[in-house]
């Protein structure tokens, strides 16, 4: 079994490893830019029912966009991580 840290430099594990993160964090970015998209929907949605005086629907309305908002942190920080970890992998060409 191979492992990150028992590769030399130069591995072709290193190159697939790399070429693995770059699509999962095209990936993570899709999948952030829909949940943002949805927090727009809904903060919308909740100026409509703020107007109408619709407190239940408001209330419900915080509720999600706060879960979403929690959803978009937790992708900004994979994303991150991903970028610390394989930047300059990504930035070096042959």
């Amino acid at each position: 079994m191979t492992t990150a840290a028992a590769r030399l430099p130069g591995d072709d594990g290193l190159a697939a490893d790399a070429m693995q993160a770059a699509y999962f964090r095209g990936t993570l970015v899709d999948e952030r830019q829909q949940v943002a998209a949805h927090v727009a929907e809904h903060r919308d949605e909740m100026a409509r029912c703020l107007t109408s005086g619709s407190a239940s629907a408001v209330t419900h309305l915080r509720a999600q966009v706060a879960s979403m908002e929690a959803e978009l942190l937790y992708l900004d920080e994979l994303i991150a991580g991903l970028d610390r970890r394989f930047a300059t992998s990504w930035s070096v060409r042959d």
